[in-house]
């Protein structure tokens, strides 16, 4: 969510359709507690957060990476970068009462970027 100009897609998106029909996450919200990101996401679509065998107990938690991370040079440059982005993303997403964060607007990580690292 951090690497990017998404506070304008979001505005334009919630006034299309609502913003109570939204799930965000973030990759680093998924790496650091799959699980229940993955159940937020079940229950969000579904109504129920009942998971299959696999997707409760993965064999290899290895295999849910989706991100093999970057350096922390590339990490804090994209973070100055994006900075005035990323502040505006995050005073939006605090204040969408309707919209469902997985795990939570702080474990999006988007205050880690507006920071530089």
């Amino acid at each position: 969510m951090a690497a990017g100009v998404y506070h304008a897609q979001l505005e334009y998106w919630f006034k299309r359709f609502g913003p109570k029909r939204f799930l965000l996450t973030s990759t680093d919200a998924y790496e650091e507690d799959t699980q229940r990101v993955v159940k937020d996401v079940s229950h969000f679509l579904t109504g129920s957060a009942e998971l299959a065998s696999p997707a409760r107990h993965p064999s290899n938690i290895d295999s849910i990476k989706v991100f093999g991370g970057m350096s922390s040079d590339a990490r804090t440059k994209l973070g100055r970068f994006y900075q005035p982005h990323n502040s505006k993303l995050l005073h939006l997403l605090t204040h969408q009462t309707q919209v469902t964060f997985s795990p939570s607007v702080k474990q999006l990580g988007v205050q880690g970027w507006i920071a530089g690292g």
